[in-house]
């Protein structure tokens, strides 16, 4: 079987023609491959929790306030 970086050679190791540019030129070299991208940064996750019209911060507030007045 042939080298296994043989260009003409398919993983299997069949022969393949050369290209008419691999004739005149030679063999193309293999292409770079761009580094990764970092992953952006996230900061944390906040909770999401339902939202009403009241808020409730008015609840603590009446609670205090009964608390006060006994």
């Amino acid at each position: 079987m042939g080298r296994m970086n043989d260009p003409l050679r398919s993983p299997d190791g069949r022969f393949r023609a050369p290209t008419a540019a691999e004739r005149l030129f030679g063999p193309v070299p293999a292409p770079e491959l761009p580094e990764p991208r970092p992953k952006p940064h996230r900061g944390p996750a906040i909770p999401a929790g339902p939202m009403g019209t009241e808020l409730p911060e008015t609840d603590l507030i009446r609670a205090a306030l009964r608390h006060l007045r006994r």
